[in-house]
Parts: structure tokens; sequence; C-alpha cells
């Protein structure tokens, strides 16, 4: 391990973080903002190959600056890959210190259990988690640009492990679901990733929540009825976690000032940049995968996804019918 460029990857992960906190309105000093690379140093070490400092000194406990109680954590696990132990481990210290909100800044992602265990833990615990390599480009308005990942690569000598040539149109996506355009940008992941939410239903489900929770905060609550029942409804009856979000979303229509509900939190900017972060963490997965998987499998994969669309349309079409060969059928 190169300490100078571990603790320069540190260094900016942690920054970006007290930025992205200050950005959803919880407090931070402007000494936390600008810390230089030497202040972290001398506070948590200069040694991370001898845990100096170990990511798990780097945990943040922040609270927003218009209602104090409500606070969040950001830890920094330790594990490369983690497991559901660390997410319940987290949890168990929410749930000591009374707080329900926390993001996780994971190096190389979580295992299905992990994944599945954020999902069982709302809406009780709210826990979102970025990727290390998505924090070096850094999301948050004030280096989110490509410039932003070429000057660290220049400075630290590091490769940053995100696809720079994508960047342009995850932050088009950010963007707009932070704008409350989720029509838009689920179009935006389609053009991106046509297979994306097909094989990602969960996270097509909260796109798709966080439309009907912009329809009730505009007070269109004909629209809304309408868009729960043909385009969410069936989707509760299959999956009851699905159910519970959204019976908890169209509660909101029950309230004349739903924003101060017990569920107004739905209505909170914050849960816009949640659902930002998942879609976007979701594309890097995606893209990761994608860069250590041959081109043909990729090309294949897309093209049995192209079929299944177009047979659940009835169009004919000259159908592959054996990959192995190569075998093509034309259209009947």
């Amino acid at each position: 391990m190169d300490d100078d460029a571990e603790c320069y990857k540190l260094w900016r992960i942690r920054r970006t973080i007290m930025q992205l906190c200050h950005d959803r309105g919880y407090l931070v000093t402007q000494e936390e903002l600008d810390q230089t690379l030497e202040e972290f140093k001398a506070q948590y070490g200069d040694k991370p190959s001898e845990r100096k400092p170990a990511r798990s000194d780097l945990i943040v406990l922040v609270a927003h600056n218009d209602d104090p109680t409500d606070q969040m954590f950001v830890f920094f696990p330790d594990e490369a890959k983690i497991g559901i132990k660390t997410i319940k481990t987290y949890c168990q210290r929410m749930q000591e210190e009374n707080i329900s909100r926390a993001i996780i800044v994971v190096q190389h992602g979580m295992t299905p259990s992990a994944k599945q265990a954020l999902v069982d833990m709302a809406p009780k615990y709210i826990l979102e988690y970025f990727l290390e390599s998505e924090l070096l480009i850094n999301i948050t308005e004030h280096e989110k640009f490509k410039g932003a990942a070429e000057k660290f690569r220049i400075e630290s000598g590091v490769q940053p492990s995100v696809d720079l040539d994508t960047l342009d149109e995850r932050i088009k996506i950010r963007d707009a679901i932070q704008s409350g355009k989720i029509q838009e940008a689920i179009e935006m992941v389609n053009n991106l990733h046509p297979e994306l939410l097909d094989c990602d239903r969960y996270l097509f489900f909260h796109l798709q929540q966080q439309h009907l929770i912009e329809l009730i905060r505009q007070r269109n609550i004909e629209e809304a009825l309408k868009y729960a029942q043909e385009q969410l409804a069936e989707r509760g009856e299959e999956n009851r976690e699905v159910l519970a979000e959204l019976e908890r979303t169209l509660a909101l229509l029950a309230f004349d000032e739903p924003e101060k509900s017990p569920f107004g939190d739905l209505l909170h900017p914050s849960h816009r940049q949640e659902i930002a972060s998942e879609v976007n963490a979701s594309i890097l997965e995606m893209e990761n995968r994608e860069s250590t998987t041959p081109k043909i499998a990729t090309l294949m994969r897309v093209m049995l996804w192209i079929q299944e669309e177009l047979e659940k349309k009835k169009v004919k079409y000259p159908k592959m019918t054996d990959i192995a060969t190569g075998t093509i059928e034309d259209p009947k």
C-alpha cells in the first residue's frame, strides 16, 4: 500500500462526505469543509498501512441545521466488501443512540444479503451507501465534473475506477431526480443502460415511488391516485415491502399538510437525494461489472433483453433461437 496515495484518497473521500452533509442541510463547520491534507494527517495519521488511520476512525455524526434532533451517521467500514453483520452492527449503534439515518462509504460494494438488509431495515432505519470510487470523483456540486476527476488523477497518480465517459449522463440523471423530474430521469437511465431498471425492479419501484411523491407534493391528487393504481398497485400485491412503502406514501394524502405528517420525511429534499444516490450507485455498479465482462457477453444480454421487449409488444422480427450456433429464425 502506498501510504501517501492512500492518505490522499481518504482525505478526498472524507472531504466530499463533509460537503455532501453540508449540502443536505446538516451542520458542518467551514474548518471541516476546508480541511487540508496536512491537517487531515495531523488529526488521523499518515500511515494507513498501519491503520493510522483505519477507515473506521473517519466516522462522522452530524445534526441538521433546522432540527438538531435529526442526526445522521457516516460510517467508513474497514472491510473491502461489507456483509450483513456490519449492517446489523451499525443498526444496533443507531438504535442505541436513537438515530435513524446513516450513510455507509464502501470500498468495493456490498454482499447481496447486506443490500437486502438495507431494504429490510427501512423505513425504521434509512441507510444509503456510496462507493469510495464515486466519492473520489466527487458527486457534489463543487467538483462533480470531469475536470475534477482528471485533477485527482494528475495530483495523486491514482486512476479513478469509474467510467468517466458516462459521468456527464450520471450528473444529468442526478440533477433531474433532485429537481423532481423523475420521468425524465427514468428515460435517461433507460437510454444509458436499457437493462438496468428491468434487472433491478426495486430500484425501478423507488423511482416510481418518487414520481408518486412528486405528484402528491404538487397536490395533484387525482393523477397521483391514478398513477398508484395503474403503475404500482400490482407490484404491491407481489411484494410486502413494496406494499408497505406504497401505503406509507399514499398516507400523505390523508393530511392537509403532508410535510408535517409522520410521513413528511418522504417530502424532504433529502429523500430525493437518497434516490439519486441509489440510482447513481446502481449505475456505477453495473458499469464496474461491465468493465470486467467480455463485450460479446454484454451484447448477448442486450440482444436477449431486446428480444423479450419485442415479444411483449408482439412485434415480428428475426429471432436468434440458439446463441451457441447463432441460429436465427425468420418471423412467422
